[in-house]
């Protein structure tokens, strides 16, 4: 029996235009399709046989363009039923979930975070699931099962904290796995891996042992460097020390530039507070800054920045200076009468209280 699959196939035998036929079908007045569709590629097509076709040409005779008995048995003769694509070979352990889904049995499987096993009995287990086929023929299928800490990870920089420590509850992330995942990124998922399925069941893999041993060592540097350059004051890589206060140590990301030379941060918001209207000038903004580190009796007016100080060098190897110590090797102020006889009256009094 000639049977042909789809609209188009259809109409072309009756004469009519696709659209034209699919109205007749949707009202009800049309040719009588089989109940079951044929799968054409990514799409079900309707089937219609030669017998309803023609039964339903000689019972619309005003049908335009209708084929003559004759050219209806030409035209099954040259036309081919196509056949419904040939789906791939499915991967058996694909079978399996689908299987298992609709069993609904729960087994040992592999967790798609870290690639260890999830034990049937986890209570703790996360189970996720997907949509196969398309509507209104689709279903929900079982897919892959997560450990309870393994599903927390769902960025990159979570993934990552989680691969280097897989014993870590909660997922514990810094900025430094931010920046290092941002940077390089970091494919780690056990459900990234081409050949990876839900139903494996670990085979007693231990987490993340999917992941090359020098990799994560690589990872672990790359975290542990950014951590330091944002919790350890370094030097300026020039070696020069803050231009306006003189510090030698501050954080990696925090050092900024003026006038060719090094500040550190503190230093930096007063070179923008200076440069706003209505502020005091720089070297003011630093005095304030500085007044309750300078000794008593030392000149500050006018008060020298750090670069200005004939100290101003590059750091020594192993040298470290604290902000605004080189005020210690400015003038003092000379004593005034009143100053000197009221020491001189000091002095008397210390000895009359020794002699006693």
């Amino acid at each position: 029996m000639t049977e042909f699959v789809g609209r188009r196939a259809a109409a072309t035998y009756l004469g009519i235009k696709p659209s034209t036929l699919a109205n007749y079908v949707k009202e009800g007045t049309g040719p009588e399709r089989e109940l079951d569709l044929v799968l054409v590629g990514r799409r079900f097509q309707a089937v219609f046989t030669k017998d309803e076709l023609d039964r339903w040409l000689d019972e619309n005779p005003k049908i335009k363009n209708r084929l003559t008995t004759e050219d209806r048995d030409m035209f099954a003769r040259k036309t081919k039923t196509p056949k419904p694509a040939q789906a791939k070979t499915t991967d058996p352990r694909a079978a399996l979930v689908h299987a298992l889904a609709d069993a609904g049995e729960v087994i040992a499987s592999a967790c798609g975070t870290c690639g260890a096993t999830v034990a049937k009995d986890d209570p703790e287990a996360e189970q996720t699931y997907r949509q196969v086929g398309t509507w209104p023929y689709s279903r929900q299928v079982r897919s892959w099962r997560f450990h309870r800490v393994c599903s927390l990870s769902t960025g990159g920089a979570e993934l990552l904290a989680l691969a280097l420590d897989p014993d870590a509850r909660p997922v514990r992330v810094t900025q430094a796995h931010a920046d290092v995942v941002q940077r390089i990124g970091a494919p780690l998922a056990y459900r990234e891996l081409e050949k990876a399925s839900s139903t494996d069941a670990g085979r007693g893999r231990r987490p993340f042992q999917h992941v090359p041993g020098a990799e994560l060592a690589e990872l672990r540097a790359a975290v542990e460097k950014r951590h330091l350059e944002l919790t350890v004051p370094v030097p300026h890589s020039s070696g020069w020390p803050c231009g306006v206060c003189g510090r030698s140590h501050e954080l990696a990301d925090a050092w900024d530039q003026y006038q060719g030379r090094p500040v550190c941060a503190g230093c930096s918001q007063l070179i923008q507070r200076a440069g706003c209207e209505f502020n005091p000038l720089l070297t003011d903004l630093a005095f304030q800054r500085a007044r309750d580190l300078i000794p008593a009796r030392r000149q500050v007016s006018p008060f020298p920045l750090a670069r200005e100080m004939a100290s101003y060098r590059p750091l020594g190897p192993g040298e470290r200076r604290e902000p605004w110590t080189y005020v210690t090797d400015l003038p003092e102020v000379p004593l005034t009468q009143e100053e000197r006889l009221a020491e001189l009256l000091a002095e008397a009094e210390k000895k009359l209280a020794v002699a006693a």
